[in-house]
């Protein structure tokens, strides 16, 4: 992983609303007891590229995720899916 603090600097504060889902969504992974893996400085697609990339020589990884920065760990044992948001 490579961690830049100016990348997406620029980037705007999330909605008021939305940020109480953050926690609610650690609940419900942990309810059913996902891992919650995070490093602070460090976006989620870093991390699940890092988890897949690490994983890929045990297991065909699949990530279902609407960021296409995910794309570049693409192999024939990583398989993303794109979700699209507002289809109408």
């Amino acid at each position: 992983m490579v961690h830049n603090s100016d990348y997406k600097g620029n980037r705007a504060a999330p909605p008021d609303e939305l940020i109480p889902q953050f926690d609610l969504a650690k609940e419900v992974v942990e309810a059913f007891s996902i891992p919650n893996i995070g490093i602070p400085g460090f976006e989620a697609d870093d991390c699940l590229g890092t988890i897949a990339t690490r994983s890929k020589d045990k297991a065909d990884v699949v990530i279902v995720t609407g960021d296409h920065d995910i794309l570049q760990v693409l192999d024939d044992h990583i398989t993303v899916v794109l979700l699209k948001k507002r289809i109408r």
